[in-house]
């Protein structure tokens, strides 16, 4: 089940080597699917190698690279970079040498392969998670990295089979670490001589590729996106073409619990299409979960402000339903989990509720061409919780009835005005006294007139961010939140229940 899934996000490879030792610790046997392997075990101050040669017991180890001979992806991968093929290829050399260099000493048992064609992602498989990115997002340790964990194994099975794939490709060439310098000194021949064509000016091709029966990794994309936001359009997208869209998540809020909110807006203009939509939210009435989504939140929510978005997120989707007759269903789950999901025909868009800083996690985008193995996996795991909530006494929601419930006292919102011609904000009509650089913030977000004003731009010079801290220490932060609606990250806009009046 989803519940079951764990998705952290690292912003580089530095964060990621945590999760990595981790993983090598737990496993006896490490499958590896990599560009030249540099990072992690191409040379002696590399974290990947280190580990390894302080293992006490050996691992076994399957590493797959880029073959040296492929100076077409090479040369590909120089435009992102500042290394050279020639650089590239060393690489490869060194790394196979220091695999050589651990398996003498015992501390591996390693098989290692060379593939023909550089792939759109990584991604390092332990015995308990899998580890991904893709050079797409950023060359070398820049590229931020996901890590999947399931205690079921099933999801690592699934890479597994992409691996042995892969590695099972008619094109690879073994390393033979029996025969490696004889092996070595033939390869580097064959890669003197492409050379050599390459700096006479001949045009190196790539062999002709075939795709494989099975799933390939060279089937998938892997896109990360900071925030929600950037995915819309392509989610937009996706509800207009796939025949179901599927949505796991909390509170639904953000994108579904205002009526001019883009993805409410997107749901709305499917019209009255046969295409379904299933969304599974998190149960208001699960004191557990609830807790557990607010301790994991960076939003500052309270519980009974989380619960009160839940409702708001149904009556907006009642009303959706209700107005353009969709094949609209909505369950509740009573466990939180860690992952948010998307799932839709032939693409897949999950982040976790774990940051792993203090931003908002990262959204991880796979989609698949022509083989599809991971949109089935997550749709097979969504409807394993939608089964799952439906047999809850309260998880079936009839949206017909899904009206909004008597607003508890303490969550009685202040009226808020702010008047541009004026420049005065009101509280419950108290006039409230602040800084010049705060009222020209103010001024600043009402000007965009609902969309965002970005977190640096400069207000009477400070940036709006430090602008936004002095509005709460005028009128106290939980005030400050009832009158401006912060995406980290993105920028600052007015709550949707602010009255502006604006100039002219």
């Amino acid at each position: 089940m989803l519940e079951q899934l764990r998705c952290n996000a690292y912003r580089n490879f530095w964060e990621g080597v945590p999760a990595m030792a981790r993983g090598l610790e737990e496993s006896d046997e490490v499958r590896l699917l990599q560009f030249t392997g540099s990072a992690t075990i191409g040379g002696h101050d590399a974290p990947f190698h280190s580990l390894l040669a302080d293992r006490k017991t050996p691992r076994r180890l399957k590493v797959l690279m880029l073959s040296p001979l492929s100076l077409h992806d090479m040369a590909e991968r120089q435009r992102t970079s500042r290394h050279s093929p020639e650089e590239y290829i060393e690489r490869v050399f060194q790394t196979l040498q220091h695999l050589k260099s651990l398996r003498d000493a015992g501390a591996i048992q390693v098989e290692a392969r060379l593939y023909e064609r550089d792939p759109f992602w990584y991604f390092w498989i332990f015995s308990g998670s899998v580890v991904l990115y893709s050079h797409a997002l950023g060359v070398g340790r820049r590229s931020p990295r996901i890590e999947l964990r399931e205690p079921g194994g099933e999801l690592r099975a699934l890479f597994t089979e992409l691996f042995e794939n892969a590695w099972s490709e008619p094109g690879n060439r073994a390393v033979d670490f029996d025969g490696f310098d004889s092996d070595m000194r033939s390869l580097r021949e064959e890669v003197d001589a492409a050379l050599g064509r390459m700096r006479a000016g001949a045009d190196v091709h790539r062999i002709p590729w075939t795709p494989s029966v099975l799933p390939s990794p060279w089937n998938l994309s892997c896109e990360t996106h900071p925030h929600v936001i950037d995915l819309l359009p392509f989610l937009r997208n996706e509800l207009k073409t796939s025949s179901i869209s599927l949505y796991c998540g909390a509170t639904g809020e953000a994108r579904f619990g205002r009526k001019n909110a883009d993805f409410a807006a997107a749901i709305g203009a499917r019209g009255q299409e046969s295409r379904g939509i299933r969304i599974l939210l998190l149960a208001p009435w699960s004191e557990k979960a609830v807790e557990e989504k607010v301790r994991a939140s960076t939003s500052g929510r309270s519980a009974a402000e989380t619960r009160d978005a839940i409702s708001a997120t149904l009556r907006v989707l009642g009303e959706l339903r209700r107005e353009h007759a969709l094949d609209l269903e909505v369950r509740l789950r009573e466990e939180l989990g860690t992952i948010r999901l998307y799932a839709f025909d032939r693409s897949v868009c999950f982040a976790s509720f774990l940051n792993a800083g203090p931003e908002p996690s990262p959204w991880v985008l796979l989609r698949e061409r022509g083989q599809e193995a991971l949109v089935p996996f997550f749709r097979e795991r969504f409807e394993d919780s939608w089964e799952e909530a439906g047999r809850k006494p309260r998880g079936i929601v009839d949206l017909d009835e899904a009206k909004r419930p008597p607003e508890p006292e303490d969550l009685r919102r202040p009226a808020i005005v702010f008047d541009a011609q004026r420049f005065l904000l009101t509280v419950d009509d108290v006039p409230q006294k602040l800084m010049r650089s705060t009222l020209l913030f103010l001024l600043a977000v009402a000007s965009e007139r609902g969309a965002f004003l970005p977190m640096e731009q400069e207000i009477d010079g400070k940036p709006a961010r430090r602008c936004r801290v002095d509005l709460g220490g005028a009128i106290g932060r939980e005030t400050a939140r009832q009158v401006i609606e912060t995406v980290h990250g993105i920028g600052y806009r007015f709550q949707p229940w602010v009255r502006v009046i604006h100039v002219g």
